[in-house]
Parts: structure tokens; C-alpha cells; sequence
């Protein structure tokens, strides 16, 4: 730029100035650029070895004293130093709810395995007892803590050991009731219990000729109770007995020192409830009855023993859940002025009674004690049906004994001993398959039904020769379970025995002998199965010729052949299945023939099996045919003009549902040459084929179905799909079949005019 009254030299040297000014300001802005570098770099390496020396000491102090060192370092070592705080501090604590927390805060933490194996140990601890510590020595064979967990596992057992012979020793109510309030989850328990109710029994029958006559000689308040008193629960039942004993063993005890509160109860059920969910409205569906407690309370301080209250309590009507239907039967007890515990207790008792509540904090092995007890003493069958969708629902080895005991418990019912059976085989575990063998020689026929019934689920190769002797039972129904599981087990030496159970007396035996072996498709059952062909039983042919197919054995297309002309349509297309298995050319022919049967399953079933053996699968109009018979209807639309001769012929077959896949494939087709066809499937005596034949009209517009679609309205009364039909034909926009009929007679006028 050029001042006024400047020369060329002062210019120059201004020019200069600006040059050097402009170099200074570069070299500096570079300058401060690199010491900027060089920060970044000395601080990003000040964070790298200030983490790897907090990493080296591990310590809770360490990695607190780097993130407040260096509050903006990486996101990512951040999220790190604090996950190694929390786990410091999660294993210093040591706790089961710790380590569940830290597992939650965190679940892609590097230490996630050994918190899980923590976490296992600390409940183990937690229980102390030997069920855990087998149980964690058993999950965990490697652990460091394994050799801990057999100290201690030895020590429990030994101190367990020592109280049961103690109890023994002492052989009393209070002892026994102590052992299994101490040792509720160990194997003792039951034995424990078994010996307490021998006392208890003697106890509780004192207890009720005590206090039967106790009369209500005044209204004393409950508030003046003293709350420093003693409970005494006395069930009017001795299966409420057992039950209370085992939730609340020793409320039979009385003090000598404390006032005693006697609460003598009892339940009933009333009127059926009919279906009622478990947990919501759209969880599996059970069912009920309503519930009625009654309670009497006897007070007694010194000398002095009263009745000051009686209590009943109903539930059931408006619970929306089987908890809610015991706690509204308790609702009134809260206005007694009453603590909750004793509330409590009873709610417990008369829940696990009723089979209402599903057992929370017990051993699946006293659940599985108390459903059996409960299956076999209850006289309501809404208590035995909660008791028996529990017990065939427990899939845990601890619920074997108590339902082997239950199953060889001659004086239950064969119904209980059953549901035992069956309870048995859901569960995975070696010990099943000796009872239920013993089983098969009950004197009870159900219990050996249910038994041979069991082992097809267990399927242990075991109880093939004891199911082989089975097929010989004098009850039919033991025979046909003895037969069916033969053949989910699936062993070639039960083909002789089930061959020869193939002449049964009883058709269900033949049946599933002849099932059983298509399960094993053994070839030396070919000839046998062709014979049963023969029988006079429809069913037993029908599974004579569905096993040959499963066998897939060429010698018995001939027979499967002749089989397709059997006057019973379910043998007819078992045989027509079985030759798609096979897959011999030689059935060509008469399964084309099988094309014609009357029964619309029959040709399915004929045209599957060809399908399978590549009949003509080029041939358009072949391929047409065999997927009018197999009801593909989507495929028909998709082959388009050349399906609507065959489809049109169709039309009149006797299944109504094949006529409503035409009709349907039809309209989406949209050929004019189905419009005729459709006006006639108006009249079809089926309701829904006249509906597909409607909308189909109405797909094609075609103006000659106007006329029918109206009179369809008047024959019908009002088809709606017609009517939306005559409105797409047509435009026009009527409801009712007046107007849609004075519109078309106008009309009529104005064409002739």
C-alpha cells in the first residue's frame, strides 16, 4: 500500500518490516505448536506409567490416588480403575449380596469368573451346611476354596452326626424340633421328622382334650395380652399336623415360665372357583376353590385359661392369585390387634396345606414330602390337584426319595402312586429306573400302567427285558404301555416280543406294538407288519402301514398298494405316506390313480407322496394337479392361467375346504373364465365357501356376477362380503339389499331404453 508523501526507500523498509514481522510470527505459532506436542506427549506418558505403577500395586489407595491425579485421562482406564475399586472392595466385604452386585454393576468385568466362584463360595458359607458344600465341591472340583469347602464339610457332617444321635438319645419333641429347625436342608430331616410325629401326635391329642372345653367366660381385650407371650399352634387336623411340623416344628411346646396363647384352627374349601391363574391373568391357568379358616384362641396365665376370641376368615372370591386367595382369608386377623408372625405362621400353615403356596425357602425335598402327604390325605380335590402339578413339575434328584416313597407306599391311592411314577421320569437322575422296574410287578394294574408308562420317557436300556415280560401283564392297558415304550426305547431285542404282540387280543396293544416297530425299523418286522395289514382293526392297519414306511423296506410296496383301496380312508393315506417314504416307481401308478379317492386326505397324501417321487415335476398341467390335492393354493396363483381349468374343476369337490381354496385361488388369479364357475359357488350349501366365491367375484369386477351378487344378498340376508364386492364392480356405495336391487332394476331400465 502507497502513502501519500512516502518514497520508494521508505516503502522498501516497511515492506521489509512486514516480511520479518510475518517469519516471527510463524517460527512462534510453530514454536508453541510443538511445546503444545510435546505436553500432550509427556502428560499421555505421565498417565500410561502412573496406571501401570496403580496396576502394580492393586491396591484400593493406588488406583484412588491416580484417578485424582489425573481426573480427564482415557474414558476407557477411568471406567477401569474405578471396576478395580469395586472389586477390592467387593472381595474385602465377601458377602453372596456383594458379589451379586459387583456381577450386576458389571457383567463383562475381567474378574467376572472369579467373582461367580466367590459368589459360590461366600452362599455356601452363608448356608453352612452339607447340602452347599456338596453341592459347591460339585461345581466346583478345581476351585482353590474346594479343599476349604471338605474341611468344613467334614466338620458339619461330624457336628450334624453328633446332634441327630443326641436327638435320638434323648428321643423328645423339643430335641427333635430343634434338630430340624437347625438342619432343615440335610438328609436327616426326614427321619427327624418321621420321629417327632410319633411324639407330636401323642402331644397334640392332649393339647385337644385340654382345651376342648374351654368356654369364653369373658371378652378380655387382646391389647391387654401381654405381648411377652408364648405361642402354642394346635391344628384341629393331624395332616395339618404334619404339615405345621414341618414349617414350624415345636409349636406344640408349651412354657412354663410365659403366658400361653393357644390358636386352635382348622380350613375347609367351599365352592369351586373354576379356572384361576397362578401369578397373573396371562400365566397358566389352575384350578380352585374358595378357602374358609376358622381359628380359636385360648389364653392362659397362671391358673387362669380363657377363650378370649374366635376368628374366620374367607378367600378366594376377587383374588386374582392363589397367595392373594390365603391372605384375603386372613384380612380380619389384622383387626384381632394380633402380631404379623402369628399371622404369619398361620398363613404359611394353611397355604402349604391347600397346596396353595408353592414352598418358598424349602429343600425341593420337603416340598416334595409335604405334595405327597397332601396328595394322599386331602380330601379336597383342589388340594390334591396343587399337590400334583408341583410334584410332576419338580425336575431336582433331591424330590427322588420322597416320590420313590410315595410310588411304593401301599396305602396311597394308585392315582398318587401315578403321579409319583411320573414324577420320577421327569427327573434326570440313575436312581428312577430301579423303582419304576419294581413297579412293573405292583399288584395295582394302574401303578404298573403308570410305571411302564414312565420308563418310555427315562428310556433306560435296562428296563428293555422287564417291559419285554410286561407285554405279557393280564391288564391290557400295562400291555400297551409296555408296547408304546418299547418303542421310544428303541432296542432291536424287543422286535421279536412286539411281533408277536401284534396278535394281541386287545387292538390298542396291536396298534402300539405295530407302532413300536416303525420305531425301531428293524427289516425282520416287514413281513409281520404286511400281515397286520390285514386286521380287522382300521387303527392297527393304519399303524401297520405307516411303520413299513418309517422302515422304508422295498418289499412291502405290493401290499401298501393294495392297501389303497382299504375301505378305511385313514389306512388308505397311511399307505399313501408310507409309499412316498419307500420311493418305488412301482407306486407311481396307483397313486396317480389315488388322485380320484373320495376323501379329499387321501389325495393329499397321494399327491405329497408323488411330489417325492418326482412325478412329471415338469409337466405344468401334472404339477397343477398335485398342488390342487396338497392344497398349495399360493403356488396354483403363481403358475396363473394354466391353473384355472384344473382349479375350476375343482370346485365341486365334496371337502368344503378344498372348494374354499379354489374359490380364494380363483379371485387371486383374476381369470374371466372362473366367473361362471364362482356365480354357481354363491349357492354352496357352505357358508364359507359362498363368502371366499363372493370376494373372489369382486377381485375379477367382472359385471356379470352383479346380478348373483345381489340375489346372493337377498338368499343370505346380508353378506357383507358380497356387498363390498358389488361396491368394488361397481362404485357405488350401498348397504342393504333394497337399494342395491332398486339400483340395478333402474338400471336394468335405462339399458333397455
Amino acid at each position: 500500500m502507497h502513502f501519500p508523501g512516502e518514497n520508494m526507500n521508505e516503502r522498501s523498509i516497511r515492506g521489509g518490516y512486514h516480511v520479518l514481522f510475518e517469519k516471527i510470527v510463524v517460527k512462534g505459532l510453530w514454536c508453541i505448536s510443538l511445546a503444545i506436542i510435546i505436553l500432550l506427549a509427556a502428560s499421555c506418558s505421565s498417565v500410561e506409567s502412573d496406571w501401570e505403577e496403580a496396576c502394580k500395586k492393586n491396591t484400593v489407595e493406588a488406583y484412588e490416588h491416580f484417578l485424582d491425579s489425573h481426573p480427564k485421562a482415557p474414558k476407557l482406564i477411568i471406567k477401569k480403575a474405578y471396576e478395580r475399586i469395586a472389586w477390592a472392595e467387593t472381595k474385602q466385604i465377601d458377602t453372596p449380596g456383594e458379589y451379586l452386585m459387583f456381577n450386576n454393576d458389571y457383567p463383562e468385568s475381567e474378574f467376572r469368573d472369579e467373582c461367580m466362584e466367590r459368589l459360590n463360595w461366600a452362599s455356601a458359607r452363608k448356608k453352612n451346611t452339607i447340602r452347599a458344600y456338596e453341592k459347591f465341591i460339585s461345581d466346583n472340583p478345581m476351585s482353590k476354596y474346594t479343599s476349604r469347602a471338605k474341611e468344613l464339610l467334614k466338620e458339619v457332617s461330624g457336628k450334624m452326626e453328633t446332634d441327630w444321635q443326641e436327638a435320638v438319645k434323648s428321643n423328645s419333641y423339643d430335641v427333635y424340633a430343634s434338630f430340624i429347625r437347625k438342619y432343615i436342608s440335610e438328609h436327616r430331616v426326614f427321619e427327624a421328622h418321621n420321629r417327632l410325629m410319633l411324639i407330636a401326635e401323642k402331644k397334640w391329642r392332649t393339647l385337644l382334650k385340654k382345651l376342648r372345653n374351654i368356654n369364653q367366660t369373658g371378652k378380655p381385650a387382646l391389647s391387654s395380652v401381654p405381648t411377652d407371650f408364648h405361642l402354642v399352634l394346635v391344628p384341629r387336623l393331624k395332616r395339618l399336623l404334619f404339615i405345621q411340623e414341618y414349617i414350624r416344628p415345636g409349636s406344640l411346646s408349651e412354657s412354663s415360665q410365659k403366658p400361653n396363647l393357644y390358636i386352635i384352627y382348622n380350613y375347609d374349601r367351599g365352592i369351586n372357583l373354576g379356572s384361576r391363574s397362578s401369578y397373573s391373568t396371562t400365566a397358566t391357568y389352575l384350578r380352585t376353590q374358595e378357602l374358609w379358616v376358622f381359628a380359636k384362641l385360648i389364653f392362659s396365665q397362671g391358673d387362669t385359661i380363657e377363650v378370649i376370641g374366635k376368628f374366620t376368615g374367607h378367600g378366594g372370591l376377587g383374588s386374582r392369585t392363589f397367595e392373594d386367595i390365603v391372605k384375603n382369608t386372613f384380612k380380619k386377623f389384622k383387626k384381632l390387634g394380633l402380631p404379623k408372625n402369628i399371622q404369619g405362621y398361620l398363613e404359611s400353615i394353611i397355604g402349604y396345606s391347600t397346596g396353595l403356596y408353592r414352598y418358598p425357602g424349602f429343600q425341593t425335598r420337603i416340598q416334595a414330602y409335604i405334595a405327597a402327604y397332601i396328595l394322599k390325605k386331602a380330601p379336597y380335590w383342589s388340594d390334591k390337584w396343587e399337590a400334583k402339578l408341583l410334584l410332576t413339575q419338580i425336575k431336582d434328584p433331591d424330590a427322588v426319595e420322597p416320590l420313590i416313597a410315595l410310588l411304593n407306599d401301599k396305602e396311597a391311592n394308585v392315582t398318587a402312586r401315578g403321579i409319583a411314577a411320573h414324577s420320577l421320569a421327569n427327573i434326570e437322575d440313575n436312581r428312577v429306573v430301579e423303582p419304576l422296574i419294581a413297579a412293573l410287578k405292583d399288584k395295582q394294574s394302574g401303578v404298573r400302567q403308570s410305571a411302564a408308562q414312565s420308563l418310555r420317557i427315562v428310556k433306560a436300556p435296562r428296563a428293555v427285558e422287564p417291559l419285554i415280560a410286561a407285554l405279557k401283564d393280564k391288564d391290557s392297558g400295562v400291555r400297551m404301555s409296555a408296547a408304546s415304550s418299547l418303542g421310544f426305547i428303541k432296542d432291536p431285542q424287543a422286535v421279536e416280543p412286539l411281533i408277536a404282540a401284534l396278535k394281541d387280543k386287545q387292538s390298542k396293544v396291536r396298534r402300539l406294538a405295530a407302532f413300536s416297530l416303525g420305531e425301531i425299523q428293524d427289516p425282520s418286522a416287514v413281513k409281520p407288519l404286511i400281515a397286520a395289514l390285514k386286521d380287522e382293526d382300521e387303527k392297527v392297519r393304519r399303524s401297520a402301514a405307516i411303520s413299513l414306511g418309517k422302515i422304508r423296506d422295498s418289499h412291502a410296496v405290493e401290499s401298501l398298494i393294495r392297501a389303497l383301496k382299504d375301505r378305511s380312508k385313514i389306512v388308505r393315506q397311511a399307505a399313501a405316506e408310507s409309499m412316498g417314504e419307500i420311493k418305488n416307481p412301482l407306486a407311481i401308478e396307483p397313486l396317480v390313480a389315488a388322485l380320484k379317492d373320495n376323501s379329499s386326505d387321501v389325495r393329499k397324501s397321494a399327491a405329497e407322496a408323488l411330489e417325492k417321487l418326482g412325478w412329471d415335476s415338469k409337466n405344468v398341467n401334472k404339477r397343477v394337479i398335485l398342488l390342487i390335492h396338497k392344497r398349495n393354493w399360493d403356488e396354483c396363483i403363481k403358475i396363473g392361467e394354466p391353473a384355472v381349468k384344473p382349479l375350476i374343476a375343482t370346485l365341486k369337490d365334496k371337502d368344503r375346504k378344498v372348494r374354499r381354496g379354489v374359490a380364494y385361488a380363483l379371485g387371486e388369479i383374476k381369470d374371466p373364465r372362473a366367473v361362471e364357475p364362482l356365480i354357481m359357488a354363491l349357492k354352496d350349501k357352505d357358508f364359507g365357501v359362498r363368502s371366499e366365491a363372493a370376494i373372489s367375484l369382486g377381485q375379477i369386477k367382472d359385471p356379470r356376477a352383479i346380478e348373483p351378487l345381489i340375489a346372493a344378498l337377498k338368499e343370505t340376508k346380508y353378506l357383507h362380503e358380497a356387498v363390498l364386492s358389488l361396491k368394488e364392480i361397481t362404485g357405488k356405495d350401498f348397504d342393504s339389499y333394497p337399494q342395491w336391487y332398486n339400483w340395478w332394476k333402474k338400471r336394468q331400465k335405462q339399458d333397455n331404453q
